[in-house]
């Protein structure tokens, strides 16, 4: 379980990590989504913090964080990162919350908490800085720009 842990957790930091235009906004992200939901989870609930019984998650998070800021990881890669590393940790939190005795609601909860508490926190902290050029948001602006006009030919086309 540990060695998944770890892998989410490097997942994560790689998907946060690539949200930040500064390197230390880069390391912030890829804590904050990596450790974040987890850490707000045990305070929660009352559980023991799970950071502090593996002291190698948060180094792990940072270092994913600093290697997907130099290489200004892509947004696709990035979002799948994400969607792989929060799904795993949804179920994780809620079997986390099961072991320590929580009740199914309780443990659902806690799973939703550790899933995507970590990145809703960044993005709090980061909403109103201004992100111009911000390599994820282009590549989005992109995606977006061609999905338009796809749509626009399927409309036109018989």
């Amino acid at each position: 379980m540990w060695g998944l842990d770890l892998l989410a957790g490097v997942a994560l930091g790689l998907a946060g990590g690539s949200r930040g235009k500064t390197l230390f906004l880069a390391l912030l992200g890829g804590v904050l989504v990596a450790a974040g939901g987890g850490i707000a989870r045990d305070l929660i609930f009352g559980l023991p913090l799970y950071v502090l019984a593996h002291p190698a998650f948060v180094p792990v998070a940072a270092i994913s964080a600093w290697a997907a800021y130099r290489l200004r990881l892509p947004f696709l890669p990035a979002l799948l990162l994400d969607l792989a590393g929060t799904l795993y940790f949804a179920w994780g939190g809620a079997e986390r919350g099961l072991a320590h005795g929580l009740s199914p609601e309780e443990a659902a909860l806690a799973g939703t908490i550790t899933a995507i508490g970590g990145g809703a926190i960044f993005t709090v902290i980061t909403l109103f800085h201004r992100r111009e050029n911000d390599p994820a948001r282009a590549n989005r602006l992109e995606y977006r720009d061609a999905l338009g006009e796809a749509l626009e030919e399927g409309a036109t086309s018989p």
